[in-house]
């Protein structure tokens, strides 16, 4: 028999364990397409094209879907939807963020 190292059979401890699903999907910055929300952490002036701002209305929106932002990168998204991380010694700006999400599926 297999034990944990709570010292627990390890299949009730598999039963407790929680588990995820993940999602991932890129993020665009953009002003002309998704407004800037105001709040008292945002101030209320002109914000340009591509202000990072923009992201927070559509990490709400997934979050009140019950995602939860694991991990977020800006990257370049290339033809045939491959990704590049963006190196900031080569002066390449981005307004393409990659996102990893999770959500709980079960607790036992």
């Amino acid at each position: 028999m297999l034990f944990s190292r709570h010292g627990e059979p390890a299949t009730a401890y598999a039963r407790r364990m929680e588990t995820w699903e993940y999602f991932t999907t890129t993020l665009v910055t953009n002003t002309e397409r998704v407004a800037v929300p105001i709040s008292d952490e945002i101030p209320n002036v002109a914000h340009p094209k591509y202000s990072v701002h923009t992201l927070i209305p559509q990490l709400n929106e997934l979050g009140n879907r019950g995602w939860e932002l694991i991990s977020i990168e800006p990257v370049q998204e290339g033809k045939n939807g491959d990704l590049r991380t963006c190196d900031a010694a080569s002066g390449q700006w981005t307004y393409t963020y990659f996102a990893a999400f999770k959500r709980r599926t079960h607790i036992g």
